[in-house]
């Protein structure tokens, strides 16, 4: 695959997708697995899982791991380029006109539709996710989105405080009790 293709692809995913990484990967998943099979699905789920246990934004890793895993690290770079134009375009084009459309019902409502949007793709992500995890990654599943919710809902813990919890959670269940089961 040419780096010019993936460029493109990348460029086009990146500024009409809205909502982060979770609902760009599945755009990406689609285009390179599906539309050019220039990436399998098992493959492309370990990019998800490398690009997410990486700093940085989700979009932007994947799209570099893509990249990589196709034509190497030129092939990266070029993906990478791919991943960072849109948003900081986009980024800088707001800043420049943020105060005169702050206020703006219109864009209020397009923003507001946008997040109903967002929502629906990260359930179908979630679900795809889901369906191809191990009985026992199910259950762990379950058992954080369980713990998410109770902490969120019932007993009002900081986010922070729930996104520690769960890195702690998967940190001593991957990290030491996978290992002994293995």
């Amino acid at each position: 695959m040419k780096n010019s293709t993936i460029f493109f692809e990348l460029l086009r995913i990146n500024a009409i997708t809205f909502g982060g990484g979770f609902t760009i990967a599945p755009v990406i998943k689609d285009t390179f697995v599906q539309k050019y099979h220039a990436i399998s699905e098992e493959e492309m789920l370990n990019i998800i899982a490398i690009a997410q246990s990486g700093p940085g934004a989700l979009a932007v890793s994947t799209s570099f791991l893509v990249g990589y895993r196709i034509n190497g690290l030129k092939g990266g770079i070029v993906a990478l380029t791919a991943g960072i134009l849109p948003p900081l375009l986009i980024i800088s084009l707001i800043y420049m006109v943020y105060a005169q459309f702050a206020t703006n019902s219109y864009v209020q409502q397009a923003l507001s539709a946008m997040s109903g949007m967002i929502a629906a793709i990260l359930v179908v992500t979630c679900v795809k996710l889901f369906k191809t995890a191990t009985k026992v990654n199910r259950v762990m599943s379950i058992l954080l989105v369980a713990f998410t919710c109770i902490a969120n809902v019932f007993l009002k813990w900081n986010t922070s405080l729930i996104i520690l919890s769960v890195a702690l959670w998967s940190l001593v269940y991957y990290g030491f009790c996978k290992k002994e089961a293995e």
